[in-house]
């Protein structure tokens, strides 16, 4: 810890693997999608990279998908995934290894976002 002050109890350790999960639960078939996101508990000192990956289900069409991915406001980008059909039950990878900028931790919290069409 920077200049000898204990870390808080609640920070994770700076090896730590973090897994978040985002979810919704019905459908994002319309114009305005869903949002949904969830806040995470993260090492202020710790630069982290960032892997996303989603469900295929009902993901078939070329409209359907994360229009947007960001996590507390750095924008990863969109994922459109292509499975064959909309009852693929597997999951793809949208980014590996997205290197975060340090501002984006340094709160100690992150917004983990996305945004499904």
């Amino acid at each position: 810890p920077e200049g000898g002050a204990p870390a808080p109890l609640d920070e994770p350790l700076e090896d730590e693997v973090i897994e978040a999960y985002v979810s919704h639960i019905g459908s994002c078939n319309s114009d305005e999608g869903c949002q949904d996101s969830t806040h995470v508990r993260v090492n202020r000192r710790v630069r982290y990279e960032v892997t996303v990956t989603t469900a295929l289900v009902d993901m078939a069409e070329h409209s359907e998908r994360l229009a947007s991915v960001s996590v507390n406001g750095f924008e990863l980008g969109e994922c459109n995934p292509s499975p064959e059909d909309d009852f693929d039950c597997g999951y793809s990878d949208c980014f590996e290894g997205e290197l975060l900028p340090a501002e984006a931790t340094s709160s100690g919290t992150v917004e983990l976002k996305v945004h499904s069409v």
